[in-house]
Protein backbone atom coordinates (compact mmCIF):
# COMPACT_ATOMS: atom_id res chain seq x y z
CA UNK A 1 0.00 0.00 0.00
CA UNK A 2 1.54 3.17 -1.30
CA UNK A 3 1.86 6.46 1.40
CA UNK A 4 -0.48 8.87 1.52
CA UNK A 5 0.70 12.04 0.72
CA UNK A 6 0.80 13.79 4.17
CA UNK A 7 -1.31 16.79 2.52
CA UNK A 8 -4.11 14.31 2.33
CA UNK A 9 -3.84 14.11 6.12
CA UNK A 10 -4.14 17.07 7.36
CA UNK A 11 -7.60 17.98 8.88
CA UNK A 12 -9.86 20.08 6.26
CA UNK A 13 -9.32 24.04 6.97
CA UNK A 14 -12.03 26.98 6.70
CA UNK A 15 -11.31 29.87 4.90
CA UNK A 16 -11.67 33.19 6.57
CA UNK A 17 -14.09 34.19 4.47
CA UNK A 18 -16.28 31.05 4.76
CA UNK A 19 -18.45 31.83 8.17
CA UNK A 20 -18.04 35.81 8.15
CA UNK A 21 -20.67 37.20 10.35
CA UNK A 22 -20.85 34.53 12.58
CA UNK A 23 -19.21 35.66 16.34
CA UNK A 24 -16.71 33.24 17.08
CA UNK A 25 -16.73 31.82 20.92
CA UNK A 26 -13.64 34.39 22.07
CA UNK A 27 -15.92 37.03 20.81
CA UNK A 28 -18.85 36.03 22.71
CA UNK A 29 -16.78 35.68 25.94
CA UNK A 30 -15.70 39.11 25.45
CA UNK A 31 -18.83 40.92 25.17
CA UNK A 32 -20.19 38.71 27.64
CA UNK A 33 -17.16 39.68 30.10
CA UNK A 34 -17.96 43.76 29.53
CA UNK A 35 -21.54 43.58 29.55
CA UNK A 36 -21.36 42.37 33.00
CA UNK A 37 -18.72 44.63 34.12
CA UNK A 38 -20.97 47.31 32.27
CA UNK A 39 -24.07 46.03 34.81
CA UNK A 40 -21.87 45.95 37.86
CA UNK A 41 -20.80 49.37 37.45
CA UNK A 42 -24.48 50.71 36.55
CA UNK A 43 -25.30 48.76 40.22
CA UNK A 44 -22.46 50.64 41.85
CA UNK A 45 -23.13 53.92 41.15
CA UNK A 46 -26.75 53.27 41.79
CA UNK A 47 -25.39 52.37 45.77
CA UNK A 48 -25.40 54.79 48.66
CA UNK A 49 -21.41 54.60 50.14
CA UNK A 50 -22.30 55.95 53.37
CA UNK A 51 -19.62 54.59 55.75
CA UNK A 52 -20.64 53.99 59.39
CA UNK A 53 -18.96 53.37 62.27
CA UNK A 54 -19.53 51.03 65.20
CA UNK A 55 -20.22 53.15 68.32
CA UNK A 56 -18.01 52.96 71.23
CA UNK A 57 -19.99 51.07 74.33
CA UNK A 58 -19.75 54.61 76.09
CA UNK A 59 -21.16 56.46 73.44
CA UNK A 60 -24.08 53.92 72.89
CA UNK A 61 -25.82 53.34 76.24
CA UNK A 62 -27.87 57.00 76.52
CA UNK A 63 -28.41 56.66 73.01
CA UNK A 64 -31.12 53.78 73.11
CA UNK A 65 -33.68 55.94 74.54
CA UNK A 66 -35.66 58.24 72.37
CA UNK A 67 -37.31 57.57 68.38
CA UNK A 68 -35.84 55.47 65.59
CA UNK A 69 -37.10 55.32 62.67
CA UNK A 70 -36.54 53.67 59.48
CA UNK A 71 -37.82 50.96 57.41
CA UNK A 72 -37.70 46.94 57.72
CA UNK A 73 -37.44 45.28 54.40
CA UNK A 74 -37.71 41.50 54.50
CA UNK A 75 -36.82 38.77 52.29
CA UNK A 76 -38.81 39.72 49.44
CA UNK A 77 -37.82 43.07 49.41
CA UNK A 78 -41.27 44.67 50.52
CA UNK A 79 -40.34 48.04 53.02
CA UNK A 80 -42.37 48.53 56.36
CA UNK A 81 -42.22 51.95 57.21
CA UNK A 82 -41.28 51.26 61.24
CA UNK A 83 -41.22 53.73 64.63
CA UNK A 84 -39.13 52.52 67.75
CA UNK A 85 -39.45 54.64 70.75
CA UNK A 86 -37.43 53.10 72.98
CA UNK A 87 -36.05 53.35 76.62
CA UNK A 88 -33.01 52.16 77.70
CA UNK A 89 -31.13 52.16 81.19
CA UNK A 90 -28.92 49.65 82.96
CA UNK A 91 -28.57 47.68 80.17
CA UNK A 92 -32.14 46.98 79.75
CA UNK A 93 -34.34 48.56 76.49
CA UNK A 94 -37.90 48.81 76.20
CA UNK A 95 -40.45 50.73 73.70
CA UNK A 96 -43.05 50.29 71.46
CA UNK A 97 -42.88 49.97 67.45
CA UNK A 98 -45.46 51.81 65.17
CA UNK A 99 -45.45 50.18 61.44
CA UNK A 100 -48.62 51.19 60.17
CA UNK A 101 -48.53 49.01 57.29
CA UNK A 102 -48.44 45.81 58.58
CA UNK A 103 -50.96 43.31 58.02
CA UNK A 104 -49.34 41.26 61.08
CA UNK A 105 -48.87 44.13 63.89
CA UNK A 106 -49.13 47.45 64.01
CA UNK A 107 -47.94 48.63 67.17
CA UNK A 108 -46.09 45.26 69.23
CA UNK A 109 -44.04 46.46 72.49
CA UNK A 110 -40.12 45.28 72.66
CA UNK A 111 -38.15 44.47 75.03
CA UNK A 112 -34.85 43.48 75.55
CA UNK A 113 -30.64 44.17 76.57
CA UNK A 114 -28.07 46.29 75.46
CA UNK A 115 -24.53 45.74 75.75
CA UNK A 116 -22.31 48.41 74.25
CA UNK A 117 -23.64 49.12 70.66
CA UNK A 118 -25.39 46.12 70.28
CA UNK A 119 -28.81 45.40 71.53
CA UNK A 120 -30.76 42.17 71.22
CA UNK A 121 -34.56 42.61 71.59
CA UNK A 122 -37.76 40.59 71.28
CA UNK A 123 -41.49 41.88 70.54
CA UNK A 124 -44.91 40.91 71.67
CA UNK A 125 -45.20 39.80 67.80
CA UNK A 126 -42.82 36.94 68.04
CA UNK A 127 -40.15 38.68 66.09
CA UNK A 128 -35.97 38.83 67.72
CA UNK A 129 -33.86 41.38 66.45
CA UNK A 130 -30.38 41.61 66.53
CA UNK A 131 -29.11 44.99 65.94
CA UNK A 132 -26.10 47.23 66.07
CA UNK A 133 -25.49 50.89 66.39
CA UNK A 134 -23.33 52.95 64.25
CA UNK A 135 -22.51 56.12 63.47
CA UNK A 136 -22.44 57.85 59.37
CA UNK A 137 -20.34 60.40 58.43
CA UNK A 138 -22.62 62.67 58.63
CA UNK A 139 -23.14 62.07 62.33
CA UNK A 140 -26.42 60.24 62.52
CA UNK A 141 -26.85 57.28 64.83
CA UNK A 142 -28.68 53.93 63.21
CA UNK A 143 -29.51 50.58 64.80
CA UNK A 144 -29.49 48.13 61.96
CA UNK A 145 -29.48 44.33 61.89
CA UNK A 146 -31.29 41.41 61.10
CA UNK A 147 -34.94 40.23 62.56
CA UNK A 148 -36.24 36.98 63.02
CA UNK A 149 -39.69 35.79 62.97
CA UNK A 150 -42.95 35.32 61.20
CA UNK A 151 -41.67 37.58 58.54
CA UNK A 152 -37.82 37.21 58.35
CA UNK A 153 -35.67 40.62 56.90
CA UNK A 154 -33.11 43.57 58.07
CA UNK A 155 -34.21 46.51 60.13
CA UNK A 156 -32.39 49.51 59.38
CA UNK A 157 -33.71 52.67 61.91
CA UNK A 158 -32.12 56.32 62.19
CA UNK A 159 -31.80 58.25 65.25
CA UNK A 160 -34.00 61.17 65.16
Amino acid sequence: MADAPIDSLKEPTVSRTQGQGVPTDMFISKALRAAAIAIGLAALAGCQTTSMSPVTAEQAAPLYTGSWKGHFINRQGTRYDVTLNLTGAAGQVTGKADIPSSTFDKAPTVSGSYSGNTAKLASSSGFTYDLGMSVAEDGAYWLTGNVDGPNDGRLELKRQ
